[in-house]
């Protein structure tokens, strides 16, 4: 550190008001009395608050606004293509069913259990879960959400 040139700049050289800030913009916040934080919802909020102690509210909402908005669009286009590719590969398995021959001396091969996917549980406790074929739309198709 360059303690001298820093105090000619009128810069501060002590931790102190670092230790201050940190006290009075995170700890407040994060500290209260019966308060438990989640590591992920921590820095957002965090990034929020700082914004608005330094007046740049405006500048930091638009930067999440634009971030939020990516990851949708990313999750959203993940989502998507494996609904895609299990589609494609429910008709791929189905047409070859149908389509390939069968001698009657023969039965198919089952697939190796290394091919296929680990399945949720059906039931759990006696109930169906969301993966429960009485769950399951007959037509499956992306979820979208009603705001454009």
């Amino acid at each position: 550190m360059q303690y001298p040139r820093y105090r000619d700049a009128g810069w501060p050289s002590g931790s102190g008001m670092v230790e201050s800030t940190n006290k009075l913009v995170m700890q407040a916040r994060l500290n209260g009395p019966g308060m438990h934080w989640a590591p992920s919802p921590v820095n957002p909020m965090l990034t929020l608050r700082h914004a608005v102690c330094h007046g740049r509210w405006d500048e930091t909402c638009q930067q999440a606004s634009a971030a939020s908005l990516t990851q949708t669009r990313a999750v959203r286009l993940a989502h998507i293509q494996a609904c895609q590719q299990k589609a494609t590969q429910r008709f791929l398995l189905a047409w070859m069913r149908f389509w390939l021959p069968r001698s009657p001396h023969h039965q198919p091969k089952p697939l190796p259990p290394s091919t296929l996917p680990p399945q949720p549980p059906r039931m759990v406790g006696g109930r169906p879960t969301a993966h429960h074929p009485w769950k399951q739309a007959l037509i499956p198709c992306p979820k979208t959400s009603a705001k454009k």
